[in-house]
Protein backbone atom coordinates (compact mmCIF):
# COMPACT_ATOMS: atom_id res chain seq x y z
CA UNK A 1 0.00 0.00 0.00
CA UNK A 2 1.44 3.45 -0.77
CA UNK A 3 0.94 6.93 0.68
CA UNK A 4 -1.74 7.67 -2.03
CA UNK A 5 -3.27 4.23 -1.35
CA UNK A 6 -3.81 5.32 2.46
CA UNK A 7 -4.58 8.42 1.82
CA UNK A 8 -7.46 7.80 -0.60
CA UNK A 9 -8.55 4.57 1.40
CA UNK A 10 -8.56 6.69 4.86
CA UNK A 11 -10.64 9.52 2.91
CA UNK A 12 -13.04 6.62 1.92
CA UNK A 13 -13.46 5.02 5.19
CA UNK A 14 -13.54 8.40 7.37
CA UNK A 15 -16.01 9.83 4.69
CA UNK A 16 -18.54 6.51 4.98
CA UNK A 17 -18.16 6.57 8.99
CA UNK A 18 -19.26 10.28 8.62
CA UNK A 19 -21.95 9.20 6.33
CA UNK A 20 -23.74 6.59 8.70
CA UNK A 21 -23.05 8.29 11.65
CA UNK A 22 -22.23 11.70 11.57
CA UNK A 23 -19.52 13.92 13.53
CA UNK A 24 -19.79 11.99 16.43
CA UNK A 25 -19.24 8.89 14.89
CA UNK A 26 -16.48 9.78 13.15
CA UNK A 27 -14.84 11.66 15.93
CA UNK A 28 -14.92 8.50 18.30
CA UNK A 29 -14.01 5.86 15.52
CA UNK A 30 -10.93 7.99 15.33
CA UNK A 31 -9.81 8.06 18.89
CA UNK A 32 -10.28 4.40 18.61
CA UNK A 33 -8.17 3.93 16.03
CA UNK A 34 -5.42 6.28 17.37
CA UNK A 35 -5.36 4.72 20.35
CA UNK A 36 -5.02 1.32 18.74
CA UNK A 37 -2.17 2.38 16.52
CA UNK A 38 -0.41 4.04 19.61
CA UNK A 39 -0.62 0.58 21.41
CA UNK A 40 0.74 -1.46 18.17
CA UNK A 41 2.55 1.07 16.14
CA UNK A 42 4.01 4.05 18.66
CA UNK A 43 5.52 6.66 16.47
CA UNK A 44 6.99 9.92 18.06
CA UNK A 45 4.89 12.23 15.21
CA UNK A 46 8.30 13.48 13.73
CA UNK A 47 7.99 13.34 9.67
CA UNK A 48 5.72 11.20 7.25
CA UNK A 49 3.17 8.64 9.76
CA UNK A 50 4.62 5.22 9.01
CA UNK A 51 2.52 3.36 6.68
CA UNK A 52 1.92 0.58 8.74
CA UNK A 53 0.58 2.80 12.01
CA UNK A 54 -1.69 4.35 9.10
CA UNK A 55 -3.26 1.24 7.44
CA UNK A 56 -3.53 -0.22 11.08
CA UNK A 57 -5.64 3.32 11.67
CA UNK A 58 -7.76 2.46 9.02
CA UNK A 59 -8.25 -1.34 9.56
CA UNK A 60 -9.75 -0.04 13.01
CA UNK A 61 -11.80 2.48 11.08
CA UNK A 62 -13.21 0.22 8.55
CA UNK A 63 -14.07 -2.66 11.62
CA UNK A 64 -16.28 0.54 12.96
CA UNK A 65 -17.98 1.32 9.95
CA UNK A 66 -19.04 -2.15 9.03
CA UNK A 67 -19.93 -2.83 12.72
CA UNK A 68 -22.50 0.63 12.42
CA UNK A 69 -23.55 -0.17 8.75
CA UNK A 70 -23.95 -4.08 9.40
CA UNK A 71 -21.88 -5.20 6.54
CA UNK A 72 -18.47 -5.18 4.89
CA UNK A 73 -16.83 -2.12 3.22
CA UNK A 74 -14.45 -2.65 0.61
CA UNK A 75 -11.23 -0.73 1.48
CA UNK A 76 -7.73 -1.94 -0.43
CA UNK A 77 -5.38 -3.41 1.60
Amino acid sequence: MTTDDTAWALGLVEGELFRIGGPDLLEDARVEARWYADLYHPWLGSGEEPIDRLAARIEILNLRAERRAGRRLRVPS
